[in-house]
């Protein structure tokens, strides 16, 4: 046990032994952080206290990292050379000082990046660079995190898809589509959520971007849309989430797929179809609701009421709330008309 843990002991012993009047009158006093004093510390001894466990160093931790951060000029050519910790402290300070630098800490992580990703020993310093630039968000970050995208791990790789996406302008889409066909599936994941987010920032209500609106054209939905098959759950599910944030130009394509092809596909779709919310699915999912399959007749169900059936969809659900001889399709029609 450390020793400030055993301090911590033989105080908590006493207060109990002295009873409960000793104990109203124990007073613990945290000693105030001499800023000027950190001030005139290196980067290197502000870090050690910036990412410190110890209980000598918690109260400096938040006026080291300000410092670190204020004095950027001057830390960050040190900063950038501990990327590749293995402390989990270290890099969580370090992320989140590098991250509160924000632009001005772009140029250098990406340098360190690039070297980072050529290492053969280790990945973590490319891996934790990569993190920082998507959260940074700064354009000038896309090209070099798209040149490593076919990086030998698969972790580094998605690392990139993870801060492609972050940064979610036009021009990570090209490398972002490119890894929704990687052989890893946590790689795929990352990539179908990063175009998401692009689809989020083309249609956003406040500042929508019609850069990101157009470099998400028909080759990406065809991308997206035969991600619906992938074998990994996860990736069909981030997949029909990014077209569903697409919304009418994805719909064709959606509606095709919804009533025809593999199942785990078409489900895929029928969930993205009522995400999308178009009346121009009316027919279609009523037609589907005379599929064979069960689980496709629940799916486009469930998109009716999300769409909000009435008419002739409200009419199609309430058939099968009577006559589906799958339980699982009654509750979801049922559910249906209870949401319209």
């Amino acid at each position: 046990m450390r020793r400030s843990g055993i301090v911590l002991l033989l105080l908590l012993h006493s207060v109990l032994m002295a009873g409960p009047a000793a104990s109203q009158e124990v007073d613990v006093q945290v000693a105030e952080p001499d800023t000027a004093a950190l001030a005139e510390l290196t980067p290197e001894e502000l870090f050690l206290r910036a990412s410190s466990s110890a209980l000598q160093f918690e109260h400096m931790r938040e006026p080291s990292r300000r410092i670190l951060v204020s004095n950027h000029e001057e830390s960050l050519s040190y900063l950038v050379t501990q990327l590749d910790t293995d402390d989990a402290r270290e890099r969580h300070a370090l992320e989140d000082v590098l991250v509160r630098i924000g632009p001005a800490a772009a140029d250098p992580v990406i340098e360190a990046f690039l070297l980072e990703a050529g290492r053969t020993e280790t990945t973590r310093g490319a891996r934790l660079a990569a993190a920082v630039l998507g959260r940074i968000g700064e354009v000038c970050a896309v090209d070099p995190l798209a040149s490593v995208h076919d990086h030998r791990d698969w972790k580094v790789r998605g690392a990139i898809g993870g801060a492609l996406g972050r940064i979610g302008t036009a021009e990570t889409v090209p490398p972002l589509v490119s890894l929704l066909s990687d052989e890893n599936e946590a790689v795929r994941k990352s990539a179908a959520v990063g175009l998401r987010r692009v689809a989020a920032r083309a249609s956003d209500d406040e500042a929508p971007d019609p850069d990101a609106a157009e470099a998400l054209d028909p080759d990406v939905i065809e991308s997206l849309a035969r991600a619906l098959g992938d074998p990994n759950y996860a990736v069909r599910y981030s997949s029909a989430d990014a077209l569903a944030q697409i919304g009418e130009p994805a719909l064709p394509r959606l509606l095709e797929i919804g009533e025809a092809g593999a199942t785990e596909a078409r489900l895929m779709a029928l969930r993205a179809i009522g995400a999308v919310g178009s009346r121009k699915a009316l027919k279609p999912l009523v037609r589907t609701l005379q599929d064979p399959d069960w689980a496709v007749r629940a799916h486009a169900a469930a998109a009716l009421g999300a769409l909000g059936a009435d008419g002739r969809g409200r009419r199609a659900l309430e058939r099968l709330v009577a006559q589906d001889p799958h339980p699982f399709v009654v509750a979801s029609a049922a559910a249906a008309l209870d949401s319209d």
